[in-house]
């Protein structure tokens, strides 16, 4: 196991499975924590899934870095009986990259609605992330690799930028919701 090409925009995850133990390999991936004893309730994960043939495998991590941190990580392979990790190595990480919005779904709505984001370097930890409307902060009620869901928070009408936020870095895209004009009876 092995890091390389740490950088402000994340780090390459190297590792080698040397033999399968004559067991068909159903994931392998990367684990990864601030915490030496871990995995933990805290670990970030990439799953590379199935794996045919013993080897070499990688993956670069462009998310969920903080500069300056000490991270220890370690590879894993999990069969139909056993969940294997390999010894970790640490590395002090210099940033990653923030999360990408490619594209969200309704374009317009209204407040109190479920607005999805899809997009890419999200963490898998909702406490992890964050989504603004303007200055209003929403909640968030799903999360998965790539899709958010989070809810419009009740604020004036009109058009309003949003941002997706992780680990407390903003990542600003000028992304443009349509608030509609509720009516509102009292």
């Amino acid at each position: 196991m092995e890091v390389s090409n740490v950088n402000n925009s994340g780090a390459t995850f190297n590792a080698e499975i040397i033999t399968n133990g004559n067991s068909d390999i159903i994931d392998h991936g990367f684990i990864w924590s601030e915490y030496e004893s871990f995995p933990d309730d805290f670990s970030e994960l990439i799953s590379l899934g199935q794996k045919g043939t013993i080897g070499k495998f990688s993956a670069k991590i462009s998310t969920t870095l903080e500069i300056g941190i000490l991270y220890y990580v370690k590879s894993y392979i999990e069969t139909s009986d056993k969940l294997i990790y390999g010894q970790y190595v640490t590395f002090i990480s210099e940033g990653s990259l923030g999360p990408i919005i490619e594209y969200f779904e309704p374009q317009s709505g209204d407040v109190g609605d479920t607005i999805t984001i899809i997009g890419n370097n999200y963490s898998r930890f909702v406490e992890r992330m964050a989504v603004e409307f303007g200055n209003y902060r929403s909640r968030i009620v799903d999360l998965t690799n790539n899709t958010l869901k989070s809810i419009v928070p009740n604020f004036f009408d009109g058009d309003v930028s949003f941002l997706v936020e992780i680990l407390k870095e903003r990542f600003r895209q000028h992304i443009v919701y349509l608030i509609l004009k509720s009516l509102h009876y009292e």
